[in-house]
């Protein structure tokens, strides 16, 4: 019992002693940082700290990992995700020597697009549907 009163007695001691440090000045004062972004507490957040927990989610939530390098015409990264476009042919034009030139671009699930780009091909393509 007396070993109870004595840690207790402590405690509050010390927990005095550190909010008068705190109070007076003698102890520096923390910074406050922004924890889910792992940032410094600012009024802007990054567009990728919230990239970044948008991969912690799909992550822990999916088992699924994020792609970092997120490279090529028909690959862009949403919201922290890589992902692939969908191929939209525009235009399948006849070409000289029995060749076809196909013109086309990428639709994405946020609206965007990539392109147009061509390839040049034995036969037509075939047009995708508007």
């Amino acid at each position: 019992m007396k070993t109870l009163m004595r840690a207790m007695a402590a405690m509050l001691l010390f927990s005095a002693i550190f909010l008068a440090g705190k109070k007076w000045g003698i102890l520096p004062a923390t910074k406050q940082v922004a924890m889910a972004a792992n940032t410094p507490a600012t009024s802007h957040v990054s567009q990728y700290a919230l990239a970044y927990n948008d991969e912690v989610t799909l992550k822990y939530m999916y088992g699924s990992t994020v792609m970092f390098d997120c490279t090529g015409r028909d690959k862009k990264l949403i919201n922290g995700v890589c992902e692939t476009g969908r191929r939209v042919n525009d235009e399948s034009v006849p070409g000289s020597g029995g060749r076809w030139y196909c013109y086309f671009h990428y639709e994405f699930s946020d609206g965007s697009t990539h392109g147009p780009y061509s390839e040049t091909n034995m036969a037509p393509c075939l047009i995708s549907p508007q």
